[in-house]
């Protein structure tokens, strides 16, 4: 029959238990055995559980209320060898102090992981030094942290950071303000505080790479229009039919490592030479760099850009031709292209798996030479002249054979204008770099969600743009680091996840042991494996904000 076997049990002076462990014990006939030398008893003691700590014990102990390490809190009776669930409001236990209530386990590895890449790339002294204010720091720090690590997802700021170890490290912020957050947006949307922010990133980015801001040049996007009530749309519109609403993101990026340095809010489609002075004149005037190359699409090339861009010496640009009055896109196409395009030495090079021809002249627009480069993506031409011919072959079949050949090789037909001389795959590199841009858009709009789809003011949507560039730049950085070992960014923060923790005390907090995988993602820190125990005051310390 099984009995509770109690060891080194304590009790205070009001019967409250307050030490002792105890089993669950069988006794056993053993025939070849006698456990004592000289007596007749062939029975041994054998336990069959371990109860874990005597929380509650019955006068008889034949009934008892122990904190288990494989069940919990449970009741134990002898006379019934069973258990039932023990509610921690049970009066019996009410004056126990070894009733250990549950550790509520929060997500710890991708908030950590985050915050000590910012460390590790001075973001963290950057932010100090932009936000000198401690209180509006610690929310900057969790807007980062959500809209980085939300991967694309519709978590709310204020149900993210609650259920992760920032509700522990930023507990000087209340979780419920961060759900509608508008006058942090009020103020990030003020040119102040965007001025501050460029400021110190350029600082210090010139100290980590001299030869940041030496080069930096010009691309724009336009805004998501399903950005509902937009205030910076109502002051365009474009179309014939129907007004459409346009706000353009002009960019100003680095060329040493593709960030961004400065960016402006266009309202309207069409940006020329005026908008491109304007820009470089104030990024001048706000944090001391100057515009030296200009990699522009075909809504910029005009009859005064390229004017100006030959008038000035010390500048120079790439742009796109566009396929408008003026520009003999055609013409060109057939002198500088179809003679050659079936020779290949001279004119056929590969990058980034496309087959291109390329070939260039001197040209001149409205009095003005330029070099003109002229190119056929081969991939690009022979899809989308099969997709032609899939949906047109009436048409096609009563073309001539020079209408056949334009439109063979029209889908990957394209001119860029320069004032540069260089062979023609190293100008298709130089334009190529646009690509980072390109993906950096991409970015800022898929995975970050550039612009909320909500109402808000002129300032919120500035400083949703401004807190959208930061969380870019920060993104890049981090896929920079991880994309040689072809590592997705989603993979990164769905494994991180995985990895909780709990708070031991008001200013300490205990890690679970990673596994394989989250040990192997800190790798890419200086830190190369979290640590058992967090100090949050040391921890806030690193952040600046104390």
């Amino acid at each position: 029959m099984a009995f509770i076997k109690v060891q080194k049990l304590k009790m205070n002076d009001d019967g409250v238990v307050i030490g002792g462990s105890a089993a669950i014990v069988e006794s056993k006939y053993q025939p070849q055995e006698r456990v004592k030398p000289h007596g007749n008893a062939h029975s041994k003691h054998v336990v069959r559980e371990k109860l874990g700590k005597v929380v509650w014990l019955a006068n008889d102990r034949k009934k008892g209320i122990f904190s288990s390490p494989d069940r919990g809190l449970v009741e134990y009776s002898v006379q019934e060898d069973s258990f039932v669930s023990v509610s921690l409001d049970d009066p019996r236990i009410a004056n126990s102090g070894r009733v250990q209530r549950p550790r509520k386990h929060v997500v710890f590895g991708d908030i950590h992981w985050l915050l000590c890449f910012l460390k590790q790339n001075h973001m963290c002294e950057i932010l100090a030094k932009a936000f000198p204010d401690k209180s509006f720091l610690s929310r900057v720090y969790l807007h980062i942290l959500h809209t980085i690590l939300k991967d694309g997802g519709r978590i709310s700021c204020d149900n993210f950071i609650a259920k992760s170890v920032a509700s522990y490290i930023f507990h000087d912020i209340s979780i419920s303000s961060l759900h509608c957050d508008s006058k942090f947006f009020d103020v990030m949307g003020d040119e102040a505080t965007r001025l501050s922010f460029f400021k110190a990133y350029v600082t210090n980015m010139k100290k980590r790479f001299p030869d940041f801001g030496n080069g930096c040049y010009i691309d724009s996007t336009p805004l998501p229009n399903e950005a509902k009530d937009n205030p910076l749309n109502y002051f365009c519109s474009h179309g014939t039919d129907s007004a459409k609403l346009q706000t353009r993101l002009a960019l100003v990026l680095d060329k040493t490592i593709g960030r961004t340095v400065w960016y402006t809010a266009l309202s309207g489609n069409i940006n020329d030479i005026n908008t491109l002075k304007n820009i470089k004149k104030d990024v001048y005037s706000s944090i001391g760099i100057t515009i030296k190359s200009f990699i522009l699409d075909a809504g910029y090339i005009s009859k005064e850009l390229i004017h100006t861009m030959c008038s000035e010496e010390g500048k120079d640009f790439i742009g796109r031709m566009p396929n408008r009055k003026g520009f003999q896109y055609k013409e060109l196409f057939n002198t500088y292209v179809k003679p050659f395009i079936s020779k290949l030495k001279g004119y056929q090079f590969f990058r980034g798996g496309h087959t291109y021809f390329g070939n260039k002249t001197k040209w001149n627009f409205w009095g003005d030479e330029v070099y003109a480069y002229l190119y056929v993506d081969k991939n690009n031409a022979l899809n989308t002249n099969q997709d032609f011919h899939n949906k047109n072959q009436d048409e096609m079949e009563n073309m001539n054979e020079e209408e056949l050949f334009w439109h063979a090789n029209k889908g990957g037909y394209f001119v860029l204008l320069s004032n540069i001389d260089k062979n023609t795959d190293e100008i298709l590199d130089n334009y190529l770099g646009r690509v980072e841009i390109e993906y950096l858009f991409k970015t800022a709009k898929e995975y970050i969600g550039l612009l909320p789809l909500s109402k808000w003011t002129d300032q919120r949507i500035k400083g949703k743009i401004l807190l959208d560039i930061i969380c870019t730049n920060i993104l890049l950085d981090i896929r920079n680091i991880i994309n040689k070992d072809n590592i997705p960014v989603s993979e990164l923060w769905g494994r991180l996840q995985s990895l909780t923790c709990f708070s031991e005390s008001k200013n300490n907090i205990r890690v679970v042991t990673p596994n394989k995988k989250v040990k192997l993602y800190y790798q890419y820190l200086d830190d190369p494996l979290p640590p058992e125990t967090i100090d949050i005051q040391k921890m806030r310390q690193d952040l600046h904000l104390v």
